[in-house]
């Protein structure tokens, strides 16, 4: 006889277990799509996807497929990159908030863009991890703007790291919500 209620709880173990592998899925084809996107060289690769970041609507169906297939293409595989996921990035690609480490706008560009590869090239992103609690902590506590700015020289030490870079990366990482559908790890509710 088939006992219905353990039949229920196994499917509905069976369903979380399904959602938890699809979410595993999707950061780990994130971080792929970013570590492909900031891999040395990556200038012109990164110029493409703003350019046609820059043409996206988010009414306009072709510009959301446009932005899609690029991305699917630098990351060499379908990451499935959602309309919310494109606005983000758009916003981190185009925003004054975000230019001081934007690595596409200004003339750190290539330093930028080695800082960005040494960052997603990661296999557990530790150094993103790492970076993300200590401005959460600085914004948090007012205190440990060394500590973030040695952890970004760590990553990569060719650029000076001022007020105006950490601000930027205590908005991306801790205060601007919509940037959590980037974030190829899955973080605590704490963070956002």
């Amino acid at each position: 006889m088939i006992d219905r209620e353990r039949l229920q709880a196994s499917l509905d173990g069976l369903k979380q277990a399904t959602a938890l592998l699809n979410q595993l899925s999707a950061t780990s084809l994130l971080q792929l799509f970013f570590k492909n996107l900031f891999a040395t060289p990556s200038a012109d690769r990164l110029a493409q996807f703003r350019t046609t970041l820059l043409q996206f609507a988010p009414g306009d169906q072709a510009s959301r497929d446009a932005v899609a297939a690029l991305a699917n293409t630098i990351a060499g595989t379908d990451i499935a990159l959602g309309t919310d996921q494109i606005i983000a990035l758009k916003d981190f690609l185009e925003s004054d908030y975000f230019s001081p480490i934007n690595p596409v706008a200004h003339d750190m560009d290539d330093k930028l863009q080695i800082f960005y590869n040494n960052l997603f090239q990661e296999a557990d992103l530790q150094n993103l991890r790492d970076l993300q609690g200590l401005v959460g902590t600085y914004w948090d506590h007012g205190a440990g703007y060394d500590a973030v700015t040695n952890k970004l020289a760590s990553v990569y030490n060719g650029i000076a790291w001022d007020a105006r870079q950490v601000f930027s990366f205590v908005v991306l990482l801790t205060l601007d919500f919509t940037k959590k559908s980037l974030m190829p790890y899955e973080s605590s509710g704490s963070v956002w």
